[in-house]
């Protein structure tokens, strides 16, 4: 087992959820709360660890995760499981519990609610599901917690194709670096691997 500190698992989360751009130490170092060297030490010591690869363009060494590694893959998963959320966040989070319980295959809280809180007018969840025709059965589940709800879900169905078709889109990019993931995050690793590759 290899051992990670937590700025080093901080590191892995940043450059994976916003895998659609370059991190080397000079960018991601605020991100992490290191200074710039403190920063070149994780990257360079996760890439001993054959956790990240590099790239160097000019005199600037750039990091990607290394799908590759199933280490690293499935450390990711575990990352991604974790989060902090405010006491109204994961009183939503347990409403939203019976989703987990249907043929969706990602969960992922994001929009307003993570920034606002109870101030923001809805609840946005992308959903991702198999093949179109699971789409009645969560719709069905979402229409019950809508009802004990004021703030309403305002789902965004994509299956797992389109997801991953989708996957460099502006509001898919974003989902991804931002949002909260209650379901999934193994399937989120893997279509990330499968479009940067």
């Amino acid at each position: 087992m290899v051992d990670i500190s937590k700025k080093s698992k901080r590191a892995l989360e940043i450059i994976f959820r916003d895998f659609s751009n370059r991190y080397n130490a000079h960018n991601i170092h605020k991100k992490l709360g290191a200074t710039h060297q403190g920063a070149d030490f994780i990257l360079k010591s996760l890439k001993e660890k054959k956790m990240l690869l590099s790239e160097t363009i000019g005199r600037a060494i750039f990091y990607k995760i290394n799908l590759g590694n199933e280490y690293a893959a499935k450390l990711l998963e575990l990352i991604l499981m974790e989060y902090e959320a405010s006491s109204f966040i994961r009183g939503w989070i347990c409403d939203l519990t019976p989703l987990k319980d249907t043929n969706a295959i990602i969960l992922i809280l994001y929009g307003s609610i993570i920034n606002k809180g109870k101030k923001a007018n809805d609840l946005d969840l992308c959903i991702v599901l198999n093949n179109k025709k699971d789409y009645d059965v969560v719709q069905d589940s979402i229409d019950k917690i809508n009802r004990l709800n004021i703030q309403k879900i305002h789902p965004l169905y994509l299956t797992k194709g389109e997801f991953k078709n989708k996957i460099h889109d502006k509001i898919i990019l974003e989902i991804i670096k931002e949002g909260i993931i209650l379901k999934g995050c193994g399937e989120i690793v893997e279509a990330v691997a499968d479009v940067t590759s």
